[in-house]
């Protein structure tokens, strides 16, 4: 089997080094018991972060992403590209003060239930044309597996498909159940969806799927109690058994959570449910935004740089939402 042809190695910026250093020493450092903590950390600091940029690499092939991360235990993911559904990416206030950008690999039944991670990437130059790339190559992956079907594949035998639809119908139900009896065991929470203008929610849920500002954070029963800063991204709340154990999503842009004893209390900036997006709304939004250019001699470019990017990926993500709650029927 041959190997796969290598599309783009990408290399990661330097400042990915006083990011990670900065950014460990001020969390370490909101607690009393984090500062001893935090002088260690700045000794041994640099030593660490270099072992971890060494085994650092993000790889796009013909046919998958290739990831590898780990300090002392290297880890190496192979991801499919056809099983990509987004590369969402992310900057944070202390990645904005370096320049740097990250990105977190969705794929396709990975956010089906509670406990579902992600991969996340920090630091790639150019991440914004990268995760472009990733996703043209996807797409004409599935375009070239609709248009040119595998010629030489033999059909099935009218008792092999009998068999095989036997099967499929056995895990459909197998599954179903499985799913009805996790989620009629799951203790719910409390979940409140605030905004500036309105209570959008408050209902229980089983699991919540939070985008804080440095990547998703999942909140289910016991979690333990946290303060953090809401990103740009998308909250999809499950729902339990006797509420129908169905999802829920919306866009969110800004503001905090808070979970204490089993209550989740989101105060966003910003939040729209993904039903009420209005695609062609969203779709205007996006071609303004993509359509304004900074000059280069205008003032506080960097920042206003900065604001244009997060408009985009703000009106991206709804065009993104806008379809997909129009496809599942949401």
């Amino acid at each position: 089997m041959s190997e796969e042809r290598i599309l783009w190695d990408a290399d990661f910026d330097p400042k990915v080094k006083p990011y990670y250093l900065w950014s460990t020493s001020i969390i370490l450092c909101l607690t009393i018991v984090g500062i001893p903590l935090a002088i260690v950390y700045v000794i041994i600091g640099n030593w660490l972060i270099a072992k971890h940029l060494a085994n650092l690499g993000c790889t796009l092939n013909e046919r998958t992403l290739e990831i590898k991360k780990g300090i002392m235990n290297k880890t190496e993911s192979t991801i499919p590209l056809e099983k990509i559904t987004d590369l969402q990416m992310f900057q944070g206030p202390i990645m904005r003060h370096f320049g740097l950008r990250g990105f977190k690999v969705e794929t396709a039944g990975q956010s089906s239930g509670p406990g579902g991670s992600l991969v996340n990437i920090i630091g790639i130059v150019d991440a914004v044309e990268f995760r472009k790339s990733v996703l043209d190559q996807r797409d004409r992956l599935a375009q070239g597996s609709k248009s040119t079907p595998d010629q030489t594949t033999p059909e099935p035998s009218n008792q092999q498909s009998e068999v095989l639809t036997e099967i499929r119908d056995l895990l459909v139900k197998i599954e179903s159940k499985t799913l009805k009896e996790e989620s009629a065991v799951a203790n719910p929470i409390t979940c409140r969806l605030v905004t500036p203008e309105r209570e959008l929610l408050n209902e229980e849920v089983v699991y919540a799927s939070v985008p804080a500002w440095d990547g998703l954070m999942g909140v289910q029963h016991g979690t333990a109690p946290i303060v953090a800063r809401l990103g740009l991204g998308k909250l999809r709340l499950d729902f339990p058994a006797d509420a129908g154990s169905g999802s829920r999503e919306y866009f969110v842009d800004g503001g905090f959570l808070k979970m204490s004893h089993n209550e989740l209390i989101i105060l966003a900036e910003r939040a729209i449910a993904a039903e009420e997006i209005i695609e062609s709304e969203a779709q205007a939004e996006l071609a303004e935004a993509q359509a304004r250019v900074i000059p280069e001699d205008a003032p506080n470019r960097m920042d206003a740089v900065t604001k244009l990017t997060r408009e985009r990926e703000a009106a991206a993500l709804k065009v993104s939402m806008a379809k997909t709650s129009k496809a599942v029927g949401i």
